[in-house]
């Protein structure tokens, strides 16, 4: 699965996730006030939410998205209400 957030040059925030053998293929484009870490993060929880949806076993996300990946790390749950996107990837 393959996630992707590019910032646009109108300085909006899309999300794409991929799924080539399940002809996945979801675009979405988030509100201009949409950081780029949040886009990160709502693009993790949609390729999470694909995984759980299709029961896919063994599966590999990639994403180059080193700050969402860290903010998942080092938070701890009680934090959520700063992180709240980080908190709904660790619910799923």
């Amino acid at each position: 699965m393959h996630l992707s957030v590019p910032k646009m040059a109108v300085y909006c925030v899309g999300i794409g996730v991929l799924h080539s053998n399940y002809n996945i293929v979801q675009k979405t484009k988030l509100t201009p006030e949409s950081s780029m870490f949040t886009g990160e993060c709502l693009g993790l929880v949609k390729a999470i939410e694909y995984i759980l949806l299709l029961k896919l076993q063994k599966t590999v996300i990639l994403t180059d998205s080193l700050s969402s990946l860290n903010a998942l790390a080092r938070f701890p749950l009680a934090l959520h209400y700063q992180f709240p996107v980080i908190s709904e990837i660790r619910n799923l």
